[in-house]
């Protein structure tokens, strides 16, 4: 089959006007201008005006929280939280939030995103994403001071080892952030991950309150959390936040940062030299009133930098095409977002499990598209079988690819979806066989 759209746009390659790809199996194979594919026998898929270019990578998300989309208006992080927790101690919270997992990842693949870094809190996540064609990083999440496991390193190496991983899921390890969890156990954290070779990250510089209570504040934090931290052994190390990242992580151990809203002149080049990287949640940021995101110095100091969307809890959606939109909105001059963020994205985590970072590399580099409509019109997904074929070891690409194809939101989505290995294939538009 071969795929033609009015741009083909490899990101390790120049643009490519009237390009197609060709797909044999489950495998992209060729990518290039329409009349240098060979196209004997093959079937023409005409994709029209539109862009294919790789799929999305979303680092930084909660899909658990999907089913509380819309219930909290817009309000800083600590208002937020407790509203949250409210809504979530509600009947039925482990069946509830299973269906939002799976719900967002279908949003997660409907908007184009191919692979997912997700956190939960309770590990509900993985058994609902395992049977979901989608690449995730599924991370369990350490929250000392919760009501529930995992709480404690012994706890999170056990809910860790209950992960099932396979091709299209690896295990990830997620200390929640250094004013809930101590500096011993985010250490601990971060050595499980080391020793299973498996990617790490945290929240880090959320709010002025965290970065005020990390320098000595104990005050700064709500009279509520501070009573829970001191019941739980959590202390101000009376340290700036990145030098307290640096006590809690040893060299040689770069991790995903969510968010890093607050930073001190010279954090970036600190974060660049680690190798950590910064998720920056663009529609998550404005909805908790933060002020501009510190992404530019981040960028300029040669920090990796990733657009996320965080959850649908604090958002409109899961799509990281809106978010850059917001991004270009919100910026009256905006840097080339997409190769400054997109390209940048390592794979859900700096440092991913065996073969993760080299799946994803690999699909950027030669193959798994998602099709963009050009300028005007709406428009919607449609995703094309890429895989595990024996063609990778050609170098093509094996992620999904996947697309968006211009017509009316009202309209009906009227596309057959069938399974191609482990990957979804949609059917595509105008077809025409023999050329």
């Amino acid at each position: 089959m071969i795929l033609k759209a009015a741009w083909v746009v490899p990101v390790c390659a120049p643009p490519i006007r009237s390009g197609g790809i060709q797909v044999l199996g489950d495998s992209i194979v060729a990518v290039g201008t329409l009349d240098a594919l060979p196209t004997d026998g093959d079937t023409l898929v005409d994709l029209g005006d539109a862009i294919l270019t790789p799929g999305l990578v979303n680092p930084h998300t909660h899909l658990e929280l999907t089913c509380y989309a819309g219930r909290i208006e817009p309000m800083p992080l600590w208002s937020w939280m407790w509203e949250l927790i409210r809504l979530r101690a509600a009947p039925g919270q482990l069946y509830r939030e299973q269906e939002a997992v799976r719900e967002g990842a279908w949003q997660s693949l409907r908007a184009g995103v191919t692979c997912v870094g997700d956190i939960s809190r309770r590990n509900v996540h993985w058994p609902v994403l395992k049977l979901i064609p989608i690449r995730k990083v599924c991370y369990v999440e350490l929250l000392t001071l919760a009501a529930h496991p995992p709480r404690n390193p012994a706890e999170l190496r056990a809910e860790v080892d209950t992960v099932e991983e396979d091709a299209l899921l690896t295990v990830g390890i997620s200390p929640h952030a250094p004013y809930t969890v101590p500096a011993r156990h985010i250490r601990a954290a971060v050595k499980l991950a080391a020793e299973r070779r498996r990617p790490w990250c945290t929240h880090w510089a959320e709010t002025t309150a965290e970065c005020d209570f990390l320098r000595g504040r104990a005050d700064a934090l709500p009279a509520t959390l501070r009573g829970l931290l001191a019941a739980c052994g959590v202390r101000s190390p009376r340290q700036a936040p990145l030098a307290y990242l640096d006590h809690c992580v040893p060299p040689g151990c770069p991790g995903t940062l969510a968010h890093c809203n607050y930073l001190e002149p010279g954090d970036a080049e600190r974060l660049a030299n680690a190798g950590h990287v910064v998720v920056y949640c663009p529609r998550s940021h404005h909805f908790f009133g933060h002020p501009q995101h510190p992404y530019r110095t981040l960028l300029a100091a040669g920090a990796r930098v990733a657009i996320g969307t965080d959850s649908a809890a604090s958002n409109e959606n899961l799509s990281l095409l809106e978010e850059l939109r917001f991004v270009r909105r919100q910026t009256p001059e905006p840097p080339d977002a997409a190769h400054s963020f997109s390209d940048g994205n390592p794979g859900c985590g700096a440092r991913p499990g065996p073969g993760l970072h080299g799946r994803i590399a690999r699909a950027r580099k030669a193959g798994g598209h998602r099709r963009l409509p050009l300028p005007g019109g709406h428009h919607r997904p449609v995703r094309v079988p890429c895989g595990r074929g024996a063609a990778a070891k050609r170098g093509v690409g094996r992620r999904p690819a996947c697309a968006l194809t211009g017509s009316h939101p009202r309209a009906p989505c009227r596309t057959s979806v069938e399974k191609s290995g482990s990957h979804l294939a949609l059917a595509a538009p105008r077809t025409r066989a023999g050329h």
